[in-house]
Order: C-alpha cells, then sequence, then structure tokens
C-alpha cells in the first residue's frame, strides 16, 4: 500500500534555543545564575513559548489543510492522516469542543436549578453567577501573571467553580 509522509525540517536555530535554555536552567538549579543570566533565561524562555504556540497553530492549520484535500480523494480510496500532530490537533480540538459543550450543559442546568430553587431572578443571576465570573476570571488572570497558560483541559476549573 502507498505511504505519503509530511513531516517538520529539522530547525537548528530551535534546537539551539532549547540547549541554551535548558543550560540556563541548569545553571538556576545549582544556584550559579547571574542577573544576566536571569534575564537571558527569561528572554529565552518567552522565545521558545511563542515559537511552540506558533509551531501548535502551524501544525493545527496544516493538518486542516490536508484533511480538506483528501476529501476530493475520498471515493477512490481509504486516506487516514496519521502521526503526533494529527493527533494533537485531533484531541485539542476535541477537548476543546467536549470542554464548551460541558460548560454551556452545566450553565442551563445550574439556572434552571437555581431558578426552580430561588424563583428570584436577582438572586439567581447576581450572586451566584457573577462570583463564578468573578471568580474565573481571577484564576486565570492570576494564572496568566504567574506565567502560567490556561489550557483547554485545565479551563475545566470554571464549569467546576459553577457546580460547586
Amino acid at each position: 500500500m502507498p505511504e505519503i509522509q509530511v513531516g517538520n525540517a529539522p530547525e537548528s536555530a530551535y534546537d539551539g534555543r532549547l540547549a541554551q535554555r535548558d543550560a540556563l536552567q541548569r545553571r538556576r538549579a545549582t544556584g550559579r545564575l547571574s542577573g544576566a543570566d536571569t534575564a537571558a533565561l527569561l528572554e529565552v524562555e518567552a522565545e521558545l513559548q511563542a515559537r511552540d504556540a506558533a509551531r501548535a497553530r502551524l501544525e493545527q492549520d496544516r493538518v486542516r489543510a490536508i484533511r480538506q484535500l483528501l476529501v476530493k480523494y475520498a471515493d477512490r480510496a481509504e486516506l487516514h492522516v496519521t502521526g503526533p500532530g494529527a493527533i494533537k490537533a485531533d484531541i485539542t480540538d476535541l477537548v476543546r469542543h467536549d470542554a464548551v459543550l460541558f460548560a454551556a450543559g452545566l450553565v442551563l442546568v445550574a439556572i434552571a436549578l437555581m431558578a426552580a430553587i430561588f424563583r428570584n431572578p436577582r438572586q439567581l443571576l447576581v450572586l451566584p453567577l457573577l462570583t463564578c465570573v468573578l471568580g474565573v476570571t481571577m484564576v486565570a488572570g492570576g494564572l496568566g501573571w504567574m506565567g502560567g497558560h490556561l489550557t483547554p483541559i485545565s479551563a475545566g476549573f470554571a464549569p467546576l467553580l459553577l457546580l460547586f
């Protein structure tokens, strides 16, 4: 059975920056990191994060484009897109879709339940939903301020907060 393989070309500049980051992180772990090294480490980490995000978007767009192209030939052959990039794109899309669907369903159920219990729209909308929105905003903002990332998987805390 014929096979076509598409991959990313190796990036020596990216690999060099990874090696530089790893060396600086080792020096930080041993306590021998100077002020200039700390600034260099922050710069390299920010550059690598931006590059990783751009690569992930590119990979996801590439998988979508390949799948759209393969639709034209679906009547003539059985075609599959596989590999780490396709798996990552599929999982990200699945988790994002499920998180949105779960959150929307949970919000609707919570609103219906609170409407049946409280019978007062002000008690229903103001206190519970406003508290949840403020809590999610504070957690997501604090996480961003500390340099963390809110992923589709970790974003599941928002519906759980509403549930509690």
